[in-house]
Parts: C-alpha cells; structure tokens; sequence
C-alpha cells in the first residue's frame, strides 16, 4: 500500500496532467467556431454588398435588420472566441535540470550526514516540492480551464443565433436579388430599345418610272379596224 505522500504525489500529478490536456482539448474545440465565424463575416460583407444595390423595399429593410444582428452576433462571438484563446498563463512545475540543482544543493548542505541519509532527504524535499508545485499550479490552471470553457460556450452560443439569422435572412435576399435581377433586366431592355430606335433611320423611297398611259378610244379603234381589215383581204384571196 502506498504511503500517504506518494499516494498525495500522484493524486496531485494526475490533476495537474489532466488539466494540461484539458487546455489542449479546448484550444482544438475551438478551431470549427473560428472557421464558422470567418464564413459569416462573409455572409455579412455579401449581404451589404446587395444592400448597396438594393431598391430598398420590404425586402431591403428585412435584410438590413437581419444584418445589423447578425453583425452584432458575430462581434460578441469574436470577442468571446478571443478572451477563450489569448490572455492566460498556465503554471508548470520547475524543469528537471532546476530539480537536480535544487537536489544537489540539498546534498551540499548536509555533507555531514551519511550518503543513505542524504539520499533520503534528498528525495523527501523533492517530493515535497513535486507536491507544492502540482497542488499550486492545478488550481491556477483549473481556473484558467474554466474561465476558457465559459467563454467558448459563450461563442457557440452567439454563433448558433448568427446562423438562426442567417437563415432567417436568406428568403428575404433571394427576393432581393431577384427583384435586382428584374430591375437590371428592364433597364437592359430599356437601353435596347433606345438604341435600335437610334440605329433605325427613316427609309428614302427609291423614284419610280412612270407608268404607262393607257392607249386613247381612237387608238384602239384604228388597231382593231387594221386587224379586221388585213382578215379580210385573208379571206379574199383563199
């Protein structure tokens, strides 16, 4: 069974551990929410893009609306995703060459005593150290784990409404953009039909040759008395 020290020492220094891989696990939670948030700044930098070109009806108003929560969504959840990464400093025990210095200063300072008894002492202030140190920065770095799962809770939050917003958003943008579509369409049409009235010019009728005038009464009197008279002479001489 172990004593009451070494069950203490490892007690302590399986907290400290966990804590440590705590802070990793937090720290790589917190990749998806950046990526996300990057993708929604996006969204709002669309969404004002068509703003910009908006006829400002229903439409415009609803999506303005939905911009500016969106907008104010994403800024807390920046600044809870950042108080969730930067500003803290975690604790560690001393590195194994400030260990060995201290262990050898211990050995200088009872020269005196046997090298059994040196040995002895030697490790019992190091495992009281050990102890010290695990005890003192396990409760520091619980907090600091503590303080970042509240703020990155916080920030899935915030994220979850900028999302609900975007759906909300996203009938009236669609309407938006087809309403554009529709006014791009008619100016288009418009600009055309300017243009080939433009290019269109008035056709110059072509002069035309006078038409013939008909052959008077007397005309065809005489023609038709020359043919019957010719028939005649026809007939005589058969």
């Amino acid at each position: 069974m172990s004593t009451p020290s070494q069950y203490l020492e490892t007690l302590l220094r399986e907290q400290y551990q966990s804590e440590h891989l705590r802070r990793d696990s937090i720290n790589q939670s917190l990749a998806l929410p950046l990526g996300v948030v990057v993708l929604l700044f996006g969204y709002v930098a669309y969404c004002a893009k068509a703003l910009c070109l908006s006829c400002w009806g229903f439409c415009g108003f609803v999506l303005a609306g939905v911009a500016v929560l969106l907008m104010l969504a994403l800024v807390c959840a920046s600044y809870c995703l950042v108080r969730s990464i930067w500003g803290y400093g975690y604790g560690y025990i001393p590195t194994g060459d400030r260990i060995l210095m201290y262990a050898e200063a211990i050995q200088e300072h009872y020269r005196d005593l046997s090298t059994n008894q040196k040995l002895a002492l030697v490790e019992d202030r190091v495992r009281r150290l050990l102890i010290a140190e695990y005890a003192k920065h396990t409760a520091r770095n619980s907090q600091n784990n503590k303080t970042k799962s509240k703020y990155r809770h916080w920030a899935m939050v915030c994220i979850a409404a900028a999302l609900v917003l975007v759906l909300l958003s996203l009938p009236a943008l669609c309407a938006e953009y087809r309403t554009q579509a529709l006014t791009d369409s008619d100016k288009e049409n418009k600009m055309a039909d300017k243009d080939n009235d433009k290019d269109q010019e008035p056709e110059v009728p072509e002069p035309q040759a006078d038409e013939p005038e008909p052959p008077t009464g007397e005309i065809i009197k005489g023609e038709m008395g020359d043919i019957i008279k010719g028939e005649k002479d026809d007939r005589q001489r058969k």
